[in-house]
């Protein structure tokens, strides 16, 4: 069977659908546990920028608001409990 190389990204994804990144899922699961960006960075070892930048890239990948944010902290969106 011929395949157009355009038709598969570099990732083996047909049409460029972005893959899902294992890293940013961890990161995701380690906000969702602590409640706060502050309190996964810290359990992560990392920076809050850090720890916020495979969140975003994770939502835009999943086009999904995973947490509601506020003061108290970030609460799971109902696709974020799906995900979890």
């Amino acid at each position: 069977m011929h395949t157009n190389r355009n038709q598969i990204s570099e990732n083996g994804n047909k049409n460029n659908t972005p893959s899902l990144n294992w890293d940013d899922a961890r990161i995701f699961l380690a906000i969702a546990r602590e409640g706060t960006l502050s309190r996964a960075a810290k359990r992560l070892n990392w920076g809050i920028a850090t720890t916020s930048r495979p969140l975003e890239r994770l939502e835009s990948t999943l086009q999904v608001r995973l947490f509601t944010r506020d003061q108290q902290g970030y609460t799971l969106t109902d696709e974020g409990r799906d995900l979890v």
